[in-house]
């Protein structure tokens, strides 16, 4: 159970706050109203497609982060320990919706901060303001580079790119779920050199495999 300490603390840990003096903890604490909510095992703290109408925090727990293809033919679950913003850049901008969909692996408090008092925030705290956006500005940087990756030389590294760039985060443990007509499909292979590049992968202690599923144990093995 979070009490009033812990809770503060878990504060000064957030991404957002980090690097705020006590007084702007002081001054937050009097204007800004907080939301925390308590989520059960396997219950969903937010769906795909659900409108994104403020920031929600991780502040202790382990959470899912399932990440579905457009035709739904496909999709990887990742793991997200504390402390953690979800998708801060669906707050504003065109398409505020969130794009995946969180599940509680424990139970797990969450702190929700709406809209307005996000506004509140970036335009009386400098701090806040820049530590957002530090966050959207490397997710946007990030993305960028991976367009100019070199292009894979052989069938292993076709698979282990796909792989690497469908991961929202490129270390820990990821699950895909996806058959390998459909990876085929996916890299422009056929199903039987996906069907050697995943058995090659996995006597290299890549990766493990099951019907229909990959499991990584460390994504940051599979490419770098």
């Amino acid at each position: 159970m979070l009490t009033a300490l812990t809770i503060y603390d878990k504060l000064r840990e957030l991404p957002l706050f980090q690097g705020m003096s006590g007084s702007d903890f002081q001054d937050i604490v009097a204007r800004v109203r907080f939301g925390f909510r308590r989520y059960s095992r396997n219950t969903i703290v937010a769906n795909s497609g659900d409108r994104c109408d403020g920031l929600l925090f991780l502040l202790d727990g382990e959470v899912e982060m399932i990440s579905t293809s457009a035709n739904r033919s496909y999709r990887v679950t990742e793991f997200i320990m504390t402390p953690e913003v979800l998708e801060p850049e669906r707050a504003f901008g065109l398409q505020q919706h969130y794009l995946r969909t969180y599940r509680a692996r424990s139970i797990c408090h969450v702190l929700h901060i709406g809209k307005d008092d996000t506004l509140l925030l970036s335009s009386e705290f400098m701090v806040f303001r820049l530590n957002i956006l530090n966050i959207i500005s490397t997710q946007s940087q990030r993305f960028q580079k991976e367009l100019w990756r070199h292009y894979p030389a052989n069938d292993n590294e076709r698979v282990m790119r796909f792989l690497y760039a469908h991961c929202t985060r490129k270390t820990g443990k990821k699950i895909f779920h996806i058959k390998m007509r459909q990876l085929a499909a996916e890299t422009g292979m056929t199903r039987n050199e996906v069907s050697k590049a995943l058995n090659d992968l996995e006597s290299a202690g890549k990766l493990l495999l099951q019907r229909g599923i990959i499991n990584i144990p460390k994504m940051e093995a599979i490419w770098l």
